[in-house]
C-alpha cells in the first residue's frame, strides 16, 4: 500500500477497497467511503445565502450536506444539460433526437419539454426524415 499526501490530502494506492470500508480524514469529522473509481471530492466556496438555502434543503429532504451537495449539483447539471439541448435546437444546430440526447432524456419527454416552454421548432422535411432514421435504428 502506497500512502501519499497531495494539499493536505493523504490518499492511499493499492487494491480497491471493499464497499464497507470507512477511511477517516482530518480531525474526526470527515468520513469516507472508499470504493475506487465510484466518486471525486470536489471542493468550492459558497456565499452566505447559497449555504442557508443548501441548509433549508437539508431540512426539507431530511439529508446529511454531502448528501444535500450531490443532488443539487446533479439536478443542476441536467438543468444544464437540458438548456443547452433547447439551446442547439433553436439555433439549428441540432436535430431534435440529437438534442434529446445532449439533454439526456428519451425523445417523447424533451418533445413534452419543447412543448410545455412554446419552442417553435426551425424543422425542415428533411430533420423529421433523419429523425425518424436514427429514432429507428436506436430501436434495433
Amino acid at each position: 500500500m502506497e500512502r501519499v499526501s497531495a494539499g493536505g490530502f493523504i490518499e492511499e494506492r493499492g487494491p480497491p477497497f471493499p464497499a464497507s470500508y470507512t477511511k477517516r480524514l482530518f480531525a474526526s469529522t470527515i468520513y469516507v467511503f472508499c470504493r475506487r473509481g465510484l466518486s471525486k471530492i470536489l471542493s468550492t466556496r459558497v456565499g452566505r445565502e447559497t449555504e442557508e438555502e443548501l441548509r433549508s434543503y437539508m431540512r426539507a429532504e431530511k439529508v446529511d450536506k454531502a448528501t444535500a451537495m450531490r443532488k443539487l449539483l446533479e439536478l443542476g447539471v441536467q438543468g444544464w444539460r437540458r438548456e443547452m439541448a433547447v439551446q442547439l435546437l433553436r439555433e439549428g444546430k441540432a436535430t431534435v433526437w440529437r438534442a434529446a440526447t445532449v439533454a439526456g432524456v428519451p425523445l417523447w419527454d424533451f418533445i413534452s419539454l419543447l412543448d410545455e416552454r412554446k419552442v417553435i421548432l426551425p424543422i425542415r422535411g428533411s430533420d423529421v426524415i433523419d429523425d425518424v432514421r436514427a429514432a429507428m435504428k436506436g430501436k434495433s
